[in-house]
């Protein structure tokens, strides 16, 4: 069966819409099965009940984590608006000096340690808030491990291996949430 470009390009949009709708929905029950994870698990480890609500809000999930774990909150509040900010001078320096200039590529240096500082305190809460629900705090490195792997795949241009592991630390981080929030 031959195919011309004018067929493939009338069945090509229903193809993508439908693909589209497949993407929404698989988005949209992500963020409703993490979110009512995150709640439950709240509950679990006695957060104030004003508090749990906080999980339906994206932005605010780093302040709960901090909750949770009984840590400090600041963590949760600096370190996104320093993210934010280094971005926004990094765009500007970016944008008068161009990428040559060495001041732009500092800015990308620095926000690239914000962002792992930010990584790290929240590896350290989701630690403990696996050690609150009588689990080991290691399961909250598992994801991380996988995925620094699987970016060593990436960069060894094995993407298929890459691939794999990128799926497999994104499932290990539902069932870790569902046991967190589900188990005994």
């Amino acid at each position: 069966m031959a195919y011309d470009l004018n067929s493939l390009m009338q069945v090509f949009p229903q193809g993508m819409g439908f693909i589209l709708i497949i993407l929404v929905l698989v988005l949209i029950l992500t963020y409703v099965y993490l979110t009512l994870a995150l709640m439950f698990t709240s509950r679990k480890v006695k957060v104030p009940k004003n508090w749990e609500g906080l999980s339906w809000i994206p932005p605010a999930i780093p302040y709960l984590m901090s909750q949770m774990s009984r840590m400090h909150w600041w963590p949760a509040v600096v370190l996104p608006i320093a993210i934010i900010v280094v971005g926004i001078v990094q765009a500007i320096t970016t944008s008068l000096f161009g990428f040559t200039n060495v001041f732009p590529k500092i800015m990308y240096v620095i926000s690239g340690a914000i962002s792992c500082l930010f990584f790290i305190f929240m590896i350290i809460w989701l630690w403990k808030i696996c050690e609150f629900r009588r689990k080991p705090g290691w399961w909250s490195i598992i994801s991380l491990v996988l995925i620094f792997i699987a970016g060593l795949f990436a960069y060894l241009t094995i993407p298929i291996v890459s691939g794999i592991l990128g799926i497999l630390a994104i499932l290990w981080w539902f069932i870790m949430w569902g046991i967190l929030a589900w188990g005994e």
